[in-house]
């Protein structure tokens, strides 16, 4: 896409009701997903390095969290309160508790082992 028109949309499961939740991003948006628990779509951002949210309706934007605890997001996942995101650039998938960067932590210390 170029600069300034990646949006969010909504849609129903039949691909009607389109409605645009978020217009203008001049990011790259490169994974999206819904956190049920706070009522609010959460997404990564490859180019400006960062997690972004908003409420269902596309409104309250909160920029969560960024550089340099993020360097190349691909993939976003929020389960129980906690943030997952894959990293390509640190081979990591890392991890924040709620919307606390300086929680962060590199799961990737355990590779190889088994619990």
């Amino acid at each position: 896409w170029e600069p300034d028109s990646a949006v969010i949309r909504s849609a129903r499961m039949d691909g009607s009701k389109v409605n645009t939740l978020v217009s203008r991003l001049s990011t790259w948006p490169t994974d999206i997903t819904i956190d049920y628990q706070n009522g609010r779509v959460v997404w990564v951002d490859a180019r400006d390095k960062l997690v972004v949210s908003s409420k269902l309706d596309g409104t309250d934007i909160k920029y969560i969290f960024g550089s340099p605890r993020i360097s190349y997001p691909l993939a976003i996942a929020v389960w129980y309160g906690s943030t997952y995101w894959a990293d390509l650039h640190m081979s990591a998938v890392k991890v924040a508790e709620g919307t606390n960067a300086f929680d962060t932590f590199d799961g990737g210390d355990q590779r190889g082992q088994h619990h």
